[in-house]
């Protein structure tokens, strides 16, 4: 079986970071921080109601000078995600953050969320 021919199941991190949307952008940073992650996802539950990525802090929030403490993931969260599900393929998840300009892919299955893929998850394939 070729790298492009493996379902994403068995590339996903399969402990996915997540907070809820009352969070502050401080707390959020600082879970990026201690568990050295990009992106969080923000759930209720399993069920995912959004993202927020290193771009987003420094884009929504230090750019604006909004003090991390005083802001909430609801209000720089990104919400309508792109997901994808285990069974796809890895080709197929590239091709979906390729088109979509995205860098992570939460993988739901039955509604909940299950995993998520990155670009770097897909390079160390290769390599």
């Amino acid at each position: 079986m070729t790298i492009k021919q493996m379902k994403v199941k068995e590339i996903m991190t399969k402990n996915v970071i997540t907070t809820t949307k009352d969070k502050t952008a401080y707390h959020i940073a600082k879970l990026m921080e201690k568990h050295n992650i990009g992106s969080v996802i923000i759930a209720n539950k399993d069920k995912i109601e959004g993202i927020i990525t290193e771009k987003d802090l420094v884009r929504k929030v230090i750019a604006l000078n909004i003090c991390p403490s005083n802001i909430k993931a609801k209000d720089i969260m990104t919400t309508n995600l792109i997901t994808g599900v285990p069974d796809q393929t890895v080709a197929e998840v590239n091709r979906i953050l390729n088109l979509n300009n995205i860098r992570r892919l939460p993988i739901i299955e039955d509604g909940r969320l299950v995993g998520i893929v990155t670009t770097t998850d897909l390079i160390r394939q290769v390599y």
